[in-house]
């Protein structure tokens, strides 16, 4: 008995080992690999530059960061499925409403790489213009979160999810590089202008008085042959 129990001991604590040891391995190499597969995205859609562009931030300040989301994600995230796990036993409308208050905080999960290493902001600033900007956050994070409510299939729209929000920054960051050349192009145009005008007022102006009249000349010429 004594054997048994021991054994049980044991293979309990081998359980509890791997599990740790699974928990710590899906949070240290899960985050690296949708940063990189983010930033394949990018380079696809040809913003390499933007990402070979972006300051270095200190690791430390990067992990601190990191954790602070973390945290604050978690805590929504564990508030909200206890609110809406309930939510979630009503057919149709329930999975509907789960997957719609679920969907911002989702959203926001995948976006919090872009906010903080190409945009450098903060976590409040990060959550400020996620919830300012909450509609098209909820609209992603909803599809996301229904997709991976799908047995079996979510292992895959887990990484398609990611793909989709590489993608969604990428056509915001496309959009803000037309907005800044279209501003550079007429700011040159206003230069361009004000040159002209500037060179248009510096051109002497002529004084018709001192202007001899070609015709007058001629007649004048004539009347002395006449005397």
């Amino acid at each position: 008995m004594a054997e048994y129990r021991s054994y049980r001991y044991v293979e309990s604590a081998c359980i509890i080992e791997s599990l740790i040891f699974i928990l710590i391995f899906y949070l240290v190499a899960t985050p690296s690999w949708q940063d990189k597969l983010f930033d394949n995205v990018l380079r696809l859609k040809g913003l390499g530059d933007v990402l070979d562009k972006r300051r270095h931030i200190n690791n430390f300040v990067l992990l601190f960061r990191g954790i602070g989301f973390g945290i604050e994600l978690t805590v929504i995230q564990v508030f909200l499925l206890i609110i809406t796990i309930p939510i979630n036993a009503i057919p149709i409308i329930g999975t509907v409403l789960y997957c719609i208050i679920n969907g911002w905080p989702l959203a926001w999960g995948h976006q919090i790489y872009y906010h903080m290493t190409i945009k450098e902001w903060t976590v409040k600033k990060s959550r400020e213009f996620a919830w300012k900007n909450r509609y098209d956050y909820i609209s992603f994070g909803a599809v996301g979160m229904a997709l991976q409510l799908i047995p079996v299939a979510n292992f895959i729209f887990f990484w398609t999810t990611i793909v989709g929000a590489a993608l969604w920054t990428a056509d915001v960051l496309i959009e803000e590089q037309k907005a800044a050349d279209d501003e550079v192009d007429q700011n040159e145009q206003i230069v361009t202008v004000e040159a002209v005008g500037t060179s248009y007022q510096s051109t002497p102006v002529i004084d018709e008085s001192t202007v001899v009249n070609t015709s007058t000349v001629n007649n004048y010429g004539a009347t002395l042959s006449t005397n």
